[in-house]
Formats: structure tokens, C-alpha cells, sequence
């Protein structure tokens, strides 16, 4: 698939010595609209509402901090070429500029927690954890690693080493007591079979009783005192 023209505003982003070049040697028309007139470029400014939505849907569906829009949109436009679009029937917009199906296996939901390998400086003891949860915004495909955002430093950083693990808890903490079934009373010996356990109830007050009355005649027991002149 090949454009025929690329239509922008005057922004110095886009008109530019290096991009007026690279369309002359791809002959490619440039097509620039008027200054504050945003219908002469509907279905780019369609697009740019589309991937808005899109990105506040995600940031706060998955609670990210507003401050990653850049990263959400960035992720929403990647998702977008990945999926089926009005403009190319019966194809995506990667299949149709790459000319290939694209694999969407790798795909992630944008905001979900990522395990990423602690390397250089971050490195800890080898019975501590070599991993630490990050947030996931989006893909790097120059490097085939993932962009992920660090809390703790508040910066955006690319890995390579990583790892997905589903089903996990969103808020952290201790988990939930586990609570153990007693184990079910057995009969003792000497019990009726009835399950009257008569007999082992007398016996065990008698025993108490006589445990408390050998301690009483203990603390009746009188100490003489001893003197100097009983020795002399």
C-alpha cells in the first residue's frame, strides 16, 4: 500500500525541510489546510477524538495516573492498526502497509501489572525477589521489549525482560487467615459405648480435688525459724 498524498497543518512537526525531502523522493503530494479550519482534515481529527476516548477509557478503567495520556494514546493508535478498520475492508491497517497479518498474541491490556527483572544497580541478594511489579504502557517495537512505568521513580523505562502473570490480585497486601477444621473428637478409653463419658469426668474432679488439698497442706507447713543460739 502506497499513499498518494499526506495531508497536515502548517505545524513545524510536519512541515519541514526533512519531511518535504523524504515525500518528493516517495512522490507523495503534501497537502496542508488552512490555518483553524479542522474540516478541511476530517477524518484526522476523527481519528485524534477516537484515540482521546480511547485513552481516558484506559487510564481510568485501570486507575494509571492522568499523566501517562502520552503513553495511553500511544497504545491506543498501536491497538487501533491491529484491528479491523472501515478504510481497509476485509484487512487491518497493519496487513495492508506491511502486507502480512499481524500476530496479536503479544497483545496486553494497557495498565496491567508486568514483572520486570531487576538489572544493574537494582540487582538484590539471590534469596530476595530478582523481580518487581511495574505498570504496563505500551510496546517498543524498535527494541521488541515493553515501556512500563516505574512508581516508585516516576519514570517511564523499556525492558526486555519480563513477564505477564494473570489472575493477580489488584491490591497487595497480607492474605486472608487460612481457617483449619478441627480434626473430629475420638473415644477415649474406658468410655460406655453409649458415649457417656461418665466415669472419666468423676475421675478427673477427684484428681483435681486431691491436687488442691495436697496444696493446702503445703502452704500449712510452718518454716522454724532459725537463730544464732540454736547452734551454739
Amino acid at each position: 500500500m502506497h499513499p498518494n498524498a499526506f495531508c497536515c497543518d502548517k505545524g513545524q512537526e510536519f512541515v519541514n525541510e526533512n519531511l518535504i525531502q523524504w515525500l518528493r523522493e516517495q512522490g507523495i503530494e503534501l497537502q496542508i489546510t488552512a490555518p483553524y479550519s479542522s474540516s478541511q482534515n476530517g477524518a484526522a481529527k476523527r481519528l485524534n477524538c477516537t484515540l482521546v476516548e480511547l485513552a481516558c477509557a484506559m487510564l481510568l478503567g485501570q486507575q494509571v495516573p492522568t499523566f501517562l495520556w502520552e503513553y495511553a494514546i500511544q497504545h491506543a493508535a498501536y491497538l487501533r492498526e491491529h484491528a479491523p478498520a472501515a478504510a481497509t475492508p476485509g484487512m487491518t491497517p497493519y496487513k495492508a502497509w506491511h502486507g502480512m497479518k499481524p500476530d496479536v498474541l503479544h497483545l496486553h491490556e494497557f495498565g496491567s501489572p508486568v514483572y520486570v527483572l531487576l538489572q544493574g544497580r537494582n540487582v538484590k541478594p539471590k534469596l530476595l525477589s530478582r523481580s518487581k511489579q511495574q505498570i504496563f504502557v505500551g510496546f517498543d517495537d524498535r527494541s521488541k521489549s515493553i515501556k512500563y512505568y516505574n512508581p516508585d521513580t516516576r519514570r517511564v523505562l523499556t525492558s526486555r525482560n519480563y513477564q505477564f502473570l494473570l489472575n493477580l490480585p489488584k491490591e497487595l497486601g497480607t492474605p486472608k487467615p487460612i481457617l483449619v477444621k478441627p480434626p473430629p473428637t475420638m473415644p477415649c478409653e474406658g468410655e460406655h459405648d453409649n458415649g457417656n463419658n461418665d466415669t472419666l469426668q468423676l475421675g478427673s474432679q477427684h484428681n483435681k480435688r486431691k491436687k488442691k488439698g495436697n496444696m493446702r497442706s503445703l502452704t500449712k507447713v510452718r518454716i522454724p525459724n532459725l537463730h544464732r543460739e540454736n547452734f551454739e
